[in-house]
């Protein structure tokens, strides 16, 4: 090692540590400084609108909570009043007599074959056209 070489590395010694010097002057003092503040500016924004989205969700979530609620206070009402009435119109069937049933019955199927009688193997029902044509052309 020569004394140039030695007085070489000081000077270099010398141009870093002013090198840090002013890094650490400029960098950390306003460029650090400035780029928080940049930093706290984005935030600020970014979490304002993510607040917003926010309220946003929860009341959809409280509107979706609420609606079942209040429909179910309304149609319980309803449908248990519907079950009251459908079993007192099935008890009523209930005071009719075996009998009568019966006879009623039978009276029925007396009708059915005397007034009644059986045109569906005549009937084509496929095609509506050609069977009100027949019918006005009294082709039964």
């Amino acid at each position: 090692m020569s004394l140039a070489s030695f007085n070489n590395a000081s000077s270099d010694y010398e141009t870093t540590n002013k090198n840090f010097y002013f890094v650490r002057r400029n960098g950390l003092g306003p460029l650090r400084v400035a780029g928080e503040n940049h930093a706290e500016t984005f935030y600020s924004v970014y979490r304002k609108r993510a607040d917003k989205y926010n309220k946003v969700f929860i009341a959809l979530m409280v509107v979706g909570i609420i609606l079942p609620f209040l429909s179910m206070l309304i149609l319980v009402p309803i449908v248990t009043s519907l079950q009251k009435t459908n079993k007192k119109v099935l008890s009523m069937f209930g005071f009719i007599p075996t009998d009568e049933i019966n006879e009623l019955a039978n009276k029925c199927e007396r009708f059915i074959l005397t007034h009644l009688e059986d045109r569906s193997e005549r009937r084509d029902f496929s095609f509506d056209c050609i069977f009100f044509l027949k019918v006005k052309l009294n082709y039964f």
